[in-house]
Order: C-alpha cells, then structure tokens, then sequence
C-alpha cells in the first residue's frame, strides 16, 4: 500500500471517528428521561354488604419484582387509629414494635390475602384500608410501593350498602 493511499485511509478513518465520537457526545449530553411503568396494584374483591362483608387485597406485585424476596404489608385506618393485619388476624398497632407483615416469602405476580369473611363491618364505615410491599417496611415506605384499596361503606338509610371502591389514584 502506498503512503498517498494510507494517507487517504487515514484521513476517512478519523473523520469517521469523529462523527461517531460526536454522536456519542450528543448522546451522552442529550437530556432523556426512562419511564419504567410499573405493575404493582391492589385490587379488593368483596362480597356481601357491610353487615356481612368479606374482603380480599389482591396484590400484582410489579414485574422487576417477581420471583425476589419480600414482605406484604395491610393496615387499615379507622379513626385516626391503626389496625394491622399479620397474616392471621387484626390488631391495634402499637408503634413501639415493628410493623407485622401480611406476607413474607418469594413474591409473585399475585397474592390474594383474606382480610376478613362474613364479618359485620358496618360500625367501622369510613375505614380505609391500604397494602403494599417491598424488601421491608422501611423499603416499601422509601419507595412509596403503598396504596389505599378500599373503603368500608356507609349504610344508607333504606338499609341498602353504598359501595365504595377506591380508584387507582386513592380517590372515590
């Protein structure tokens, strides 16, 4: 090869490192943003009306999530006190010990908790229940991996259930 053609194959060798050095500048450089669209809901399934309500959290654990190790949390809030389901029954949460797990074990799509069957609900109307997960309480409340589910319903005045769902924006 002469030098006149290693010249030429050098001077379009650089110029085509150049291009690509800045498109891997403008690359680098260019604001972008990742949305990661997440799986993760709660999902309640009722029967009966307040007088006899039985209710399950359906939880669809988020897909980077399946298959790892956590915990499920489910608590509900009923005038300004705390209630906490264990996996078993409920109780009063006291904030001296660490907050009881729904659930602990491999997550996967979805777990389905039975909160309660056949239970009079009805003095406790306007109690809003919430679940969520993650690799521990503190995780689940840092990542905000946490939502309002339900709501037990008033009793109107014909003696009929008012049912209400919470949507997924935490509203009625």
């Amino acid at each position: 090869m002469s030098k006149q053609n290693m010249d030429k194959g050098s001077v379009f060798l650089l110029n085509n490192i150049k291009q690509v050095v800045i498109i891997v500048i403008i690359f680098l450089t260019t604001p972008y943003s990742y949305s990661y669209a997440s799986t993760f809901d709660v999902i309640p399934q009722t029967s009966g009306a307040a007088t006899s309500l039985s209710l399950t959290a359906v939880i669809s654990v988020d897909d980077k999530h399946i298959g790892s190790n956590g915990v499920i949390f489910i608590a509900g809030i009923y005038q300004s006190e705390i209630f906490v389901f264990n996996g078993s029954y409920w109780t009063s949460w006291d904030s001296s010990v660490s907050f009881p797990y729904a659930y602990s074990g491999i997550l996967n799509t979805q777990h389905k908790i039975n909160l309660f069957s056949s239970v009079d609900v009805s003095v406790a109307s306007g109690a809003v229940f919430f679940a969520g997960y993650g690799e521990s309480f503190e995780e689940m409340t840092q990542q905000e991996r946490y939502k309002a589910f339900y709501t037990i319903p008033e009793i109107a005045k014909e003696g009929k259930t008012l049912i209400t769902k919470v949507n997924s924006d935490g509203n009625g």
